[in-house]
């Protein structure tokens, strides 16, 4: 998937990029809504060695998106919905329930400690090319 934006922010080896908020990406919060809902803002790998002000073509790895949401989503609904079958075989509903939700607060606690250990640039998106300035 292909994004446009103008590049706002430098920080090391990031681009903090300002784009149109599109359709597609209305219910992710990867990015970081700007004075209402028309654009927003993301970290991008600058691969372009782009400068503040150039407007860039930012790429976003569909395979690491699907990757991300199962990390995020996948896994921690699977973990629920077992401890949930399997505290409810030994317990009243109420107390299965609680548990189940306690062991979802470890599997994201668990997934947010071993996100640190994982190759972040997997899932970044990053700055391919350097548009040219049209006026």
């Amino acid at each position: 998937m292909h994004e446009f934006g103008t590049v706002i922010a430098i920080k090391e080896s990031l681009i903090q990029v300002e784009i149109p908020r599109s359709k597609r990406c209305r219910g992710c919060h990867a990015c970081t809504p700007l004075n209402g809902k028309d654009s927003m803002t993301l970290f991008a790998l600058n691969d372009c060695q782009a400068a503040i002000g150039d407007q860039v073509q930012i790429q976003i790895q569909e395979s690491g998106e699907l990757s991300a949401s199962l990390l995020l989503y996948g896994i921690p609904l699977a973990v629920f919905l077992i401890s949930l079958v399997l505290f409810a075989l030994f317990l009243p509903e109420i107390p299965a329930l609680l548990l189940s939700f306690l062991i979802l607060s470890l599997a994201y606690l668990a997934i947010h400690f071993l996100s640190k250990r994982l190759n972040r640039e997997r899932y970044m998106p990053r700055a391919v090319l350097i548009l040219p300035f049209v006026k």
